[in-house]
C-alpha cells in the first residue's frame, strides 16, 4: 500500500487531518535480583496496556486531503463533541486500521497566528483492534450506507420546511412540483404523475418527499445527475410561502442529486487515475456546497460521507493507468501503435480506445507528429 492510500483518520465517524501518530507498546515485566548475583531474573506479566497519541487538526477551507467542509467551526465542533463523549469509540488509525479506544484527555489549542486551524492532542488506550488495516470493497459499502442516511434526513427536512397552502389556491406549489416532477420523470423514463396527483401532493409533504426523493435516486446518469445539481425551481409567485416551498424543494433535490451521485461514483468503473480523482473533487466540491445550507444532523452525515468517498474513489483510482502524452513520429494505423505500446493483448480494444480518446477521423490514420492522449498502460476493462 502507498503512503497516498492510506485510509482519511475519523474518530466516531468524524474526520480529521493528522501530522504525527505513536504508540508505546511493551511488556510487563518484574525484574528479579538476588545478592551476590551478576544476571537478573525477567518475570513477564503480560503486554502493558497500549497508550497512543494523535496529533490532529482541523483546518479551515478546502484542503489537499478533501476530508474536511468548508465550514471550520462546525468540522472543529464535530472532533470535540466526539472526543467528549463517554465510553469508547471508533478510531479509524491511519496506519493502523479500526481500533476501539478510550479517550484519555484531548487539550485543543487555536492560534491567531494560524488563523483557522485548531491543533487536537488526542491521548488513548487502545480497547481492542477491530479490523486491521486494508482497503476493501468495505468503502463502497459505507458510502452507500452514509448515503442512505443522509438521503432519510434530506427527507425529514423537507417534511418540515414544505409549507404547501394555506388557502383553497394552490396553483403556485402546483406549478413547481410539475416542474421538478417533469424533469426527473424525463431521465428516469417514467411519466405517471398526473395533475390530479399533483394537487394532492401540495398538502402532503411526507408524500411528496417520498416521491421526488425516489425519483432523483432512480436517476442512473451521472450527466443527468450534474443537471440537478444546481438547478433551482420556481412557482412564480412572490408570496412568503410560495418562495419558501420553492427553496425547500430545490434543496431536496439537489441534496439528493449529490447523494446520489456519490453512490454512482463508488460503482462505476474508470479507465485512468485522472477520471476517477477528477470525479472525485467534483463531488466533493458539491458536498461542500449542499453543506453550507445543511442542517447540524445534515453536516455531520456530508462530512461523513466526504471522508468514505475520498477512500472509496483513492482505492479505486490506486492500481489505475495514468494519462501520459505521447507523439508518434510518423503516421500509423491505431492497430500498429497499439501493439508497439501495450502488446498483443487487447490490441483491438487498445486501438479504439486511442482513436476514441484522441478524435481521430480514420482508425488507419493515427497521425505523426501530432501529441496524443493516451493510458499509461491499457487492460479491458
Amino acid at each position: 500500500m502507498n503512503w497516498s492510500e492510506l485510509p482519511t483518520a475519523s474518530f466516531r465517524g468524524v474526520p480529521f487531518l493528522w501530522q504525527d501518530l505513536g504508540q508505546n507498546p511493551g511488556h510487563r515485566v518484574v525484574v528479579h535480583e538476588y545478592p551476590l548475583r551478576d544476571e537478573a531474573e525477567p518475570e513477564l506479566l503480560g503486554k502493558k496496556a497500549r497508550l497512543g497519541n494523535i496529533a490532529a487538526y482541523i483546518v479551515a477551507g478546502p484542503h489537499e486531503n478533501h476530508v474536511l467542509g468548508a465550514d471550520y467551526l462546525k468540522a472543529r465542533d464535530a472532533l470535540l463533541d466526539a472526543l467528549d463523549q463517554a465510553g469508547p469509540g471508533e478510531l479509524v488509525h491511519p496506519t493502523l486500521g479500526r481500533l476501539s479506544i478510550q479517550v484519555l484527555d484531548y487539550p485543543w489549542t487555536e492560534s491567531s497566528g494560524e488563523g483557522g486551524v485548531c491543533r487536537v492532542q488526542i491521548s488513548y488506550l487502545v480497547v481492542k483492534t477491530i479490523a486491521g488495516l486494508q482497503l476493501s470493497q468495505a468503502n463502497d459499502v459505507l458510502v452507500a450506507q452514509t448515503a442512505s442516511d443522509a438521503s432519510d434526513v434530506a427527507e425529514e427536512t423537507f417534511t418540515g420546511t414544505w409549507l404547501g397552502s394555506a388557502s383553497s389556491n394552490i396553483s403556485a406549489p402546483a406549478r413547481v412540483i410539475r416542474q421538478v416532477l417533469e424533469r426527473v420523470e424525463g431521465y428516469v423514463g417514467s411519466a405517471q404523475t398526473t395533475a390530479q396527483n399533483i394537487n394532492q401532493l401540495v398538502n402532503a409533504p411526507a408524500a411528496l418527499s417520498a416521491l421526488v426523493s425516489s425519483l432523483v435516486l432512480q436517476v442512473s446518469s451521472l450527466a443527468n445527475l450534474r443537471q440537478l445539481f444546481t438547478t433551482s425551481y420556481r412557482s412564480g409567485s412572490n408570496g412568503r410561502t410560495d418562495l419558501q416551498n420553492d427553496q425547500a424543494l430545490t434543496q431536496l433535490v439537489q441534496q439528493q442529486a449529490v447523494i446520489g451521485a456519490t453512490v454512482l461514483a463508488t460503482e462505476s468503473s474508470y479507465a485512468s487515475y485522472e477520471e476517477a480523482i477528477s470525479l472525485r473533487d467534483e463531488l466533493l466540491g458539491q458536498l461542500d456546497r449542499i453543506a453550507l445550507v445543511a442542517d447540524d444532523a445534515m453536516y455531520l452525515l456530508i462530512q461523513n460521507l466526504r471522508a468514505q468517498l475520498t477512500d472509496a474513489m483513492a482505492a479505486k483510482a490506486a492500481n489505475l493507468a495514468r494519462i501520459i502524452r505521447y507523439t508518434s513520429p510518423t503516421t500509423v494505423p491505431a492497430l500498429v501503435l497499439a501493439h508497439r505500446l501495450y502488446g498483443a493483448a487487447n490490441v483491438e480494444a487498445a486501438a479504439a480506445d486511442i482513436v476514441a480518446r484522441n478524435s481521430i477521423t480514420h482508425p488507419g490514420f493515427v497521425p505523426g507528429g501530432v501529441e496524443l492522449e493516451l493510458l499509461s498502460d491499457w487492460a479491458d476493462s
